[in-house]
Formats: C-alpha cells, sequence, structure tokens
C-alpha cells in the first residue's frame, strides 16, 4: 500500500511513538521485507490457540507475506491457574512455529504478563500488539495493513486474498464480514444465545442503515483492519478493558476510507466468557444464566420506531444551519419525532449547533459535521434515551422481522436462525459498503 501522507512513512511511525505511550515489548526478530499484512492476536487464558494459528496457516498464499503476533497478557492480580495456561500457550506457539509454520507466514509472540490491574485487558493487549506491528512495518519502510484478531476464531481460507484486494485500492481501514460459529457447540441455549446476539447486532446497524445513517457499521474488534500510516494518524489503539472495538472504529470512521470486507468471513467461537464486562461472551453468559428463563427464551432488543424517528429527523437537520439563537433552533426542533426532540434539548445540542455555525461555511459542511458529531457513543445514548422513554425493548425476532420488510426483503420466517441469515444474505448482496466520511 502507498502512503497517502505527505510524510514519509518512517517518520510517521517515529513521530507517533514519541507522542504516544507505548510497552516496549518487542518481537524476538524484524519481519520479512516481503511482509504487508501483520494479524494481531491477544491471547489470555487460551487453552486451544493452535485452533486459530491452523485457520491462518491453511489460508490460500497470497501475493506477500505475512505474520502474525500473539500477544499473550495478564493482569497483576492473575490467578495462578491464568498464568500457568498462559506458559501452557506460549509452548503451543513455540511447538506451533517448529511445526507448522509456512514460507510465507511466520507466526510470533509477545509475552505481556504482569499488566497493572488499571490497564490490564484487551484493549492494551491489543495496543501492545498493533504498536509493535506498526514499529515493524516502520523498520522496511511498508504502509502494511495491521489485522485484529482474536484468539477464539478461524477464518475462511481466502482471508489473506481478500484483504490484500480490498487494500490495493489504497483503502485506510476496514471491518471483515462475520459470522459465529455454532456447529459444536452442545447447548441449545448457548446456540439460541449466540444466534439472537449476532440477529440483535445486525439488526441494530442495519435498522440504522434504513434510517439512512451512514457511519452504521459493525464494531467487533476481531474484525478490524487498518492501514499502518492510518493507525499512526488516528492516534493508535486505547487501553480500553472494553469497548476498545468501538472507541477504535469510531476514530477511524470520520477520517473517510473505511469499508467493509464481504468477500471472507471471521468465524467467532460460541463461548461463554468473563473476560470484559459485555460483548459477546458476557452476554452468553447471562443469557444462560438467567435471563433465557426470565425473558421465556425471547431475546429483546430496540424497538423499531427508533429507527423511524432517525428517519424522520435525518433530512431535517440542515435546517439548523440557518437558525440564529435558541428560539429559533427549537422551533426547528419542534418538527421533530418527540423522542429526538426530548433528546436534543439540551444545552450540549445547542452548543454545537453554534460552534458548527461559525466553523463551516455551508449547509453541507455544517450537516456533515453534525452528523458526526451524533454517531458513536451519542447514537448509542440517544437509542437508549428512546428505549428508557419513549419505545420499550420489543420481541427480537418480530422487530428484525418487521424491518426487514421496511427494508423490501420479504420473509415468511420467524425462527431467529432463518432471520439471521436472511440479514447475513443482505450484508453480503450489498457487498462492499460506502466508504464515509472526506479524507482530513
Amino acid at each position: 500500500m502507498v502512503s497517502s501522507n505527505q510524510k514519509p512513512f518512517p517518520d510517521i511511525c517515529k513521530y507517533y511513538f514519541k507522542r504516544y505511550t507505548s510497552l516496549d515489548i518487542r518481537i524476538s526478530s524484524t519481519i520479512s521485507k516481503g511482509t504487508q499484512q501483520i494479524v494481531v492476536i491477544p491471547a489470555l487464558n487460551e487453552a486451544n490457540i493452535t485452533k486459530t494459528l491452523s485457520s491462518l496457516t491453511d489460508c490460500e498464499e497470497p501475493n506477500c507475506e505475512v505474520a502474525v503476533i500473539v500477544v499473550v497478557n495478564s493482569s497483576e492480580s492473575a490467578s495462578d491457574d491464568v498464568i500457568r495456561q498462559n506458559e501452557a500457550c506460549l509452548t503451543e506457539i513455540r511447538a506451533f512455529r517448529e511445526n507448522k509454520e509456512k514460507s510465507w507466514l511466520a507466526v510470533h509472540y509477545l509475552h505481556a504478563p504482569r499488566l497493572s490491574d488499571k490497564n490490564a485487558g484487551v484493549g492494551m493487549a491489543r495496543k501492545i500488539g498493533m504498536d509493535e506491528a506498526l514499529r515493524q512495518f516502520g523498520s522496511i519502510d511498508v504502509n502494511g495493513v495491521i489485522i485484529c484478531l482474536d484468539a477464539d476464531c478461524t477464518v475462511k481460507p481466502n482471508y489473506f486474498k481478500a484483504i490484500a484486494e480490498h487494500y490495493s485500492k489504497e483503502e485506510r481501514s476496514a471491518c471483515i464480514y462475520f459470522e459465529h460459529d455454532w456447529g459444536e457447540e452442545p447447548d441449545p441455549i448457548l446456540i439460541s444465545g449466540i444466534v439472537n446476539y449476532e440477529l440483535s447486532l445486525r439488526y441494530f446497524v442495519e435498522g440504522l442503515k434504513f434510517a439512512g445513517f451512514s457511519n452504521a457499521y459493525h464494531t467487533v474488534g476481531s474484525c478490524m483492519t487498518v492501514s499502518a500510516e492510518t493507525y499512526a494518524l488516528v492516534g493508535g489503539m486505547n487501553k480500553r478493558q472494553a469497548g476498545e472495538d468501538f472507541y477504535f472504529i469510531n476514530k477511524l470512521i470520520p477520517i473517510g476510507g473505511f469499508g467493509t470486507i464481504t468477500e471472507t468471513c471471521v468465524y467467532p467461537s460460541c463461548r461463554t466468557s468473563n473476560r470484559v464486562p459485555f460483548g459477546t461472551g458476557k452476554a452468553l453468559m447471562d443469557w444462560k444464566a438467567h435471563k433465557y428463563e426470565e425473558q421465556a427464551g425471547q431475546f429483546l432488543s430496540y424497538d423499531l420506531r427508533t429507527f423511524r424517528d432517525i428517519k424522520l429527523s435525518l433530512p431535517l437537520l440542515p435546517e439548523f444551519y440557518k437558525c440564529i439563537g435558541i428560539k429559533e433552533v427549537n422551533a426547528a426542533l419542534a418538527k421533530f419525532p418527540d423522542s429526538i426532540h426530548d433528546f436534543f434539548s439540551t444545552g450540549e445540542f445547542l452548543e454545537k449547533v453554534q460552534e458548527l455555525q461559525r466553523e463551516t461555511g455551508s449547509a453541507e459542511k455544517f450537516n456533515s459535521k453534525l452528523l458526526l458529531w451524533w454517531s458513536g457513543l451519542r447514537m448509542i445514548k440517544y437509542v437508549h434515551f428512546a428505549r428508557d422513554n419513549y419505545y420499550p425493548l420489543t420481541q427480537l425476532t418480530e422487530s428484525a422481522k418487521a424491518l426487514l420488510k421496511e427494508i423490501g426483503v420479504h420473509t415468511a420466517q420467524t425462527d431467529s436462525i432463518e432471520l439471521l441469515n436472511c440479514y447475513r444474505a443482505e450484508e453480503i448482496r450489498l457487498g462492499q459498503h460506502p466508504k464515509q466520511g472526506q479524507p482530513k
């Protein structure tokens, strides 16, 4: 990938490490000069890292070399069992390197034990690996691709080829299409949980797309990819112990060139986990422990009216560009659905409108900036506001079927697995999601 910045790529890397704090943990050798992709895998208390590594080495060979960096990590308060399992994981990686590496794919590892409890977690582990990937790319002057994966995932055989094809067009960043894998799961309650959990993710993103919200993407940590240059320019990965993927992707989208790679697939496993306070593993733990019985086997999600209100509101946003003072802002807000009117009726919204009026020179730029402001965490806050004050959670399968009808996909299915298949097919059918934002 050719650098799109005027500064030489090695200088961008040097500036990053000068400006941003990074743990100086390095792999034992420099990557090959032919390396254009580096996969970063956090590993904590993992019992079968070989399955993921084998999935990568079984991939079709791309037209470049690939490196894999497994970040075996633990906190200073980790139990003896976790420490022993991490040591076993390191032994497993060393054995894999000796017996199963390919000529075009090299496996490396970083051992990061006893991280401070304040910082230890998946965000820090990803950051350690992604920073080292950037350092390695800088050392060979290659603006390659940094790829995030998790230690419970497998991938489609064309994984590396599809990523190479996407980034051959000088893209900046992308998320990869995913499908949770429950094929080897014997517990029907867990299968029900993961099917409905993935359906809820797809329903939410499709709901935002239906509303006309352009920055609607999945934020799944094991599916993130970014050019090394872009990684440096946005300030790298955060250290969050959960939600690191959400915040990282929402730093990438505004600078432009963000898309979706639907030509390949990541397959996260169906497993419970207490590694982070929310996310897939925690959702499955809660589903199995109590929510399945409490909700009579029915998964709940956001009411479709939430997305309809967004759809009605987006065309009205440009009106704020010409508003003068709070009186005119309130008059414009009066045209909005009640849920959004009440959510926006704060001093924060008025301040943002006035700020963007000063900083933008056209209604088009004003609207673009206001949409970016009403994205990411703020969009989540609105959805939760609507849930708590206007539209209580509804049965997921009913809402998911109703949304399919709204977007022109007619189905008689009411089963969650069949509905999920409809959503998966729709995402693949749409293919490459239009890139968002304008490069800075």
